[in-house]
């Protein structure tokens, strides 16, 4: 298949207002075109694995600087970051090994640490997408966005003593996530979820009993998930066989690459 990252580079469009998705298959000489334009990459280790789509390639030396972490298809995977950054953390190592393994080499490390994957869900976060200067660490200026941890809790202790980021990265779950802060305001307190306002049109447009709340907690939020589901379970059941589905979306997919690869 064409590479997205050479049609962006040879009509242009490679720029810093430009984040890649997933990025598996990036080559080194692709990896100077992104360096050169400022551009991004975006890891989803857990979906990229459990498709099929390659190992992450955020914590690849040469690909760290300008990598980040995100969530991908979180009907099929957790959304946690840690967890996401756990698991690229994991299978770099495993990587590395079958390689010193494969090529007779050995120096005596393990490769990326816990630290770099903590902040691809932080500071290189923020720069990724253009924000570094606004939030992506606890600096006198930014935005007060803020997770903080329940370090005494069954998983977290005692590794939250010894060193809280391996803690966060290697042992942590939603769970232990007592306090969240975005821009200033509490989302989370106590290890609850906060009620939250929404707009107006937005409870308009929506067709569930609920419609219209000025405010909502987490148990509407599972009332709209479900109606969601069961709602795309109706339509899949009535008028979609799926399996002519799959296939007419990879051809369709197949054909347009096949297109883009003719292009002059």
């Amino acid at each position: 298949m064409p590479s997205a990252v050479a049609i962006l580079n040879d009509n242009g469009l490679l720029g810093p207002d430009v984040l890649l998705s997933h990025g598996n298959d990036v080559t080194r000489e692709e990896l100077g075109w992104i360096k050169t334009a400022g551009a991004h990459l975006s890891s989803t280790p857990f979906s990229e694995l459990q498709m099929g789509h390659g190992y992450p390639i955020c914590l690849e030396a040469d690909f760290l600087p300008f990598s980040s972490i995100g969530t991908d298809s979180n009907s099929i995977c957790t959304s946690s970051i840690p967890a996401q950054a756990s698991i690229a953390l994991q299978t770099t190592r495993g990587r590395q090994m079958a390689e010193n393994m494969k090529n007779g080499t050995w120096d005596g490390t393990i490769g990326a640490k816990a630290q770099d994957a903590f902040n691809l869900g932080t500071i290189l976060g923020a720069r990724a997408i253009g924000l570094g200067d606004d939030i992506g660490s606890l600096t006198v200026g930014k935005k007060a966005d803020i997770v903080i941890f329940h370090g005494q809790t069954p998983t977290m202790t005692p590794a939250s003593d010894v060193d809280p980021i391996a803690a966060i990265i290697l042992h942590s779950s939603v769970r232990d996530v007592q306090t969240v802060v975005v821009d200033g305001v509490i989302r989370k307190k106590n290890g609850s979820l906060c009620k939250f306002n929404v707009p107006a049109d937005i409870t308009e447009n929506a067709k569930n009993s609920i419609s219209g709340q000025e405010f909502f907690e987490w148990k509407d939020v599972i009332k709209l998930l479900r109606d969601s589901r069961l709602s795309l379970e109706a339509v899949k059941t009535t008028i979609c066989d799926e399996d002519s589905a799959r296939n007419g979306l990879i051809r369709s997919f197949l054909e347009a690459m096949m297109d883009a690869s003719r292009a002059p």
